[in-house]
């Protein structure tokens, strides 16, 4: 895990066609949200995914984009920051594969993988509700949370709540270095921003911690029972 911030650059919309395999090519490759949020991803993961499993492995989750959808067709191609890392091409999507699930351009969806002889093919996707991630610095939705599993020493944690387990099936990675100076702790409710950080997984941006300034375990040394340093 590098230091800095991470920006990811601006998402091209041209879809591969079919040719000779699926993909057909990356086709423009990253996105991101405007956070460039860090994750302790290091060891056992290629790409970012959801489960620590071989890279290409058909049980991991992936997090991309709708590049393009034929309908009348019935496929077209998701973008992923993990999956071009690890196949070099986009991810071809079926029609059958979406289980009548409506999808267009752009939409935020997460799905699993298969490697076939034509390319990386898409296998249980769901479509994730409209502005459930920002993309190409448009901040999505705002959802609130409690911060669990906090380690100072690291400098990160994660988000729980249930509509982040509905939607994403995970906790949200949450960065020191998204709370703008103020110091997290277990029990901590937050609102936040969600965004794909340089691996391509979900993590919280735009952190605001509605306790913060509250004292935890007690009154404050001036006994006016708010902190006055975030120390």
């Amino acid at each position: 895990h590098g230091g800095g911030m991470t920006h990811v650059s601006g998402f091209a919309a041209a879809a591969g066609g079919l040719g000779g395999g699926f993909g057909g090519g990356m086709g423009g490759a990253a996105f991101g949200g405007s956070g460039g949020c860090m994750a302790p991803f290091t060891s056992g993961r290629v790409g970012g995914t959801l489960g620590q499993t071989r890279p290409g492995s058909s049980h991991q989750t992936f997090f991309g984009k709708i590049m393009a959808y034929h309908e009348e067709k019935g496929w077209g191609h998701i973008a992923c920051d993990a999956t071009s890392a690890l196949y070099k091409k986009d991810v071809f999507v079926l029609r059958n594969a979406l289980k009548d699930q409506p999808v267009k351009q752009g939409d935020a969806v997460s799905f699993k993988c298969e490697m076939t002889p034509k390319g990386p093919l898409a296998t249980s996707i769901t479509v994730l509700p409209a502005g459930a991630i920002g993309f190409d610095g448009v901040r999505g939705h705002n959802f609130s949370g409690q911060v669990v599993r906090w380690n100072e020493q690291k400098g990160f944690g994660f988000i729980q709540g249930d509509d982040l387990k509905e939607i994403f099936g995970k906790d949200i990675f949450l960065s020191k270095r998204e709370c703008s100076g103020a110091v997290p702790a277990d029990g901590d409710r937050v609102s936040f921003t969600v965004a794909l950080d340089h691996a391509g997984m979900p993590c919280a941006t735009n952190v605001t911690l509605a306790s913060y300034g509250a004292v935890r375990g007690g009154m404050a040394a001036n006994g006016s029972g708010v902190r006055v340093a975030p120390y």
